[in-house]
C-alpha cells in the first residue's frame, strides 16, 4: 500500500515534469500590437533540420554550399498570423534582431552573430542557433518582430537547452603561439580588441548586432618563416573558431582576390572563455612558387570560346589537374578577359594562381587588388552536383574564374598555373592576452 503510493506520487511528479516542459518548450504564444500572433510551434536539437514538413535546404543549390548537419543547433520553429488576414506575406521577422540570454540574463552577443534565420512559407520562420549558452539549463531568445526594424516588437521565448554541456574549457598558451609543419612556422604575434566602428551600412538591426558584439572582436596578427626564411608572402584566408562545448564563432579571414586590412578578425567568447582558432594558410599573390607547383600551358592560341579540345591546354602539377576550359569576355568596368579553369583534385582550401604572357613578353595585368601583382587571383565556383557517383568523381571539383586585362594585339598566350595548398594550424591564445587597440 504504501510502496503503491509512493509509486503514484513519483509518476504524478515525472507527467508533470514532463508536461510542464513540452508547454515551456513550444506552444508559446505571443500577442502583438497589430494583432499578429507569433507562435513557437516547435524545437529541433542536435543535427535534426527538419519539423513535420519543414526543412531546411540550401536557398540556391547551384551556389550555396549544402546545409552544414554536421554541427549541433538549436532551432526555434515559429510562425506569424494576424487573424484578420490570415497568414501573413513573407515579411515581419527581423533577421539581426535577434538577441540571446541564458538564465541570469546575461546577453550572449557573440553567439547571436551566428544565428541563420530561414524565412518559409506562410510567414513560417525557422530560427537557426549554432551558438547559445550550453552550460545553462534554459535560454531566452528575443526575436524583432515588425514590419519595419525601427518599430519591430519583441517576442520573447524561453527554452530548455537539451544540449547542455560540462566540458572543461580549453587550455590556453602565451602570447606568441608557434606552430610549423615540414616546410612553414606561423607565429601568431599578438591580439588586439577591433578598432571603433568607423562606418555602418546595412539595416539598422544589423548595425545595433554589430555594435553589442563590438567589445568581443578581435584582430590577430601572424609571422612566418618559410623554408627556413622569414617572409610575407604568406596569409590567412580561412578559420573556424570554437570553444570547448562545441560553439563557433564567427570569424573572417582575408583573401587572395580581396586582401583585406587585418589578417584575421574573430569574436572571443562571451563567457571570457578560451577559444581555439582553426586557421587555413596559403601563400599571397606575390609569393615565389618552385617549378614543381605550377603548370605550364605553353603557346595556346588567344582565342574566345572553349579550350576543352585544345592539347596543350592542361596540365598536373603537386596532384592536381587543371585545364582552362574558356576564355571570355566580361563587362566589368569595361570590357575584361576571363580565364575559366576546371580543377581536378586538392579540397575547398585549395587556391591557384594565374600568370599570362603574350607572344610579345607582355604580361596581362589583374583587376583592382590584382593589377600590381606578381600572379593574378582567382574566385572560386563550386562544381556542380550529381547524384550519379561517377559522374560527380568524372565532373570538375572546382571552376575558377580570373580577370585581367590582356595586352593589345595578343595572338599567342603561355598560361601559368601556380598550384597554392593550404597549411592548417590551431591555436588557443589566452583570452587576457588580448591588447587594446
Amino acid at each position: 500500500m504504501y510502496k503503491n503510493r509512493i509509486s503514484r506520487v513519483i509518476l504524478a511528479i515525472v507527467v508533470s515534469l514532463v508536461i510542464a516542459h513540452l508547454a515551456h518548450a513550444q506552444n508559446q504564444t505571443t500577442t502583438l500590437a497589430d494583432g499578429t500572433v507569433v507562435t513557437l510551434e516547435g524545437l529541433t536539437y542536435g543535427k535534426e533540420r527538419q519539423f513535420g514538413s519543414r526543412k531546411i535546404v540550401p536557398i540556391n543549390l547551384a551556389l550555396s554550399r549544402p546545409e552544414d548537419t554536421t554541427r549541433d543547433a538549436v532551432i526555434l520553429w515559429i510562425r506569424g498570423v494576424r487573424p484578420s488576414a490570415g497568414a501573413t506575406a513573407r515579411m515581419g521577422l527581423q533577421p539581426r534582431a535577434i538577441q540571446i540570454y541564458d538564465e541570469a540574463g546575461k546577453e550572449y552577443p557573440g553567439c547571436e552573430q551566428f544565428v541563420e534565420t530561414r524565412y518559409l512559407p506562410h510567414n513560417e520562420h525557422a530560427i537557426v542557433l549554432h551558438s547559445w549558452p550550453r552550460r545553462t539549463s534554459e535560454i531566452r531568445v528575443e526575436i524583432g518582430y515588425g514590419m519595419r526594424a525601427t518599430k519591430a516588437d519583441t517576442v520573447q521565448f524561453r527554452i530548455r537547452n537539451r544540449l547542455n554541456s560540462n566540458a572543461p574549457p580549453f587550455t590556453p598558451t602565451a602570447l606568441p603561439i608557434t606552430r610549423r609543419d615540414a616546410e612553414l612556422s606561423v607565429t601568431l604575434d599578438t591580439i588586439r580588441n577591433a578598432p571603433p566602428i568607423m562606418a555602418y551600412s546595412g539595416p539598422i538591426e544589423r548595425q545595433e548586432r554589430l555594435n553589442r558584439g563590438h567589445n568581443l572582436l578581435t584582430n590577430a596578427t601572424f609571422r612566418y618563416e618559410f623554408r627556413g626564411h622569414s617572409t610575407a608572402g604568406w596569409q590567412p584566408t580561412d578559420s573556424i573558431v570554437t570553444d570547448s562545448v562545441g560553439n563557433p564563432y564567427r570569424s573572417t579571414a582575408s583573401s587572395l582576390y580581396q586582401p583585406s586590412g587585418t589578417a584575421l578578425s574573430y569574436y572571443r567568447s562571451d563567457t571570457g572563455e578560451p577559444v581555439k582558432l582553426g586557421v587555413w594558410f596559403n601563400r599571397t599573390a606575390n609569393a615565389d612558387f618552385d617549378p614543381h607547383e605550377t603548370i605550364s600551358m605553353i603557346n595556346l592560341p588567344m582565342k574566345l570560346g572553349s579550350y576543352l579540345y585544345v592539347p596543350a591546354a592542361a596540365g598536373r602539377a603537386d596532384g592536381i589537374r587543371a585545364e582552362i576550359s574558356k576564355i571570355g569576355e566580361v563587362e566589368c568596368v569595361g570590357t575584361r578577359t576571363q580565364v575559366t579553369l576546371n580543377v581536378f583534385g586538392g579540397d575547398r582550401h585549395l587556391s591557384l594562381l594565374l600568370r599570362v604572357q603574350n607572344q610579345q613578353g607582355r604580361f596581362a595585368n589583374g583587376i583592382g587588388p590584382n593589377e600590381k601583382s606578381k600572379w593574378i587571383a582567382g574566385s572560386i565556383r563550386p562544381p556542380e552536383r550529381y547524384r550519379d557517383e561517377e559522374k560527380a568523381n568524372a565532373a570538375p571539383h572546382q571552376f575558377v574564374d580570373f580577370l585581367l586585362d590582356m595586352p593589345r594585339g595578343t595572338t599567342r598566350i603561355n598560361c601559368t598555373v601556380a598550384v597554392n595548398k593550404a597549411h592548417y594550424f590551431e591555436f588557443i591564445p589566452r583570452h587576457d592576452a588580448v591588447q587594446d587597440r
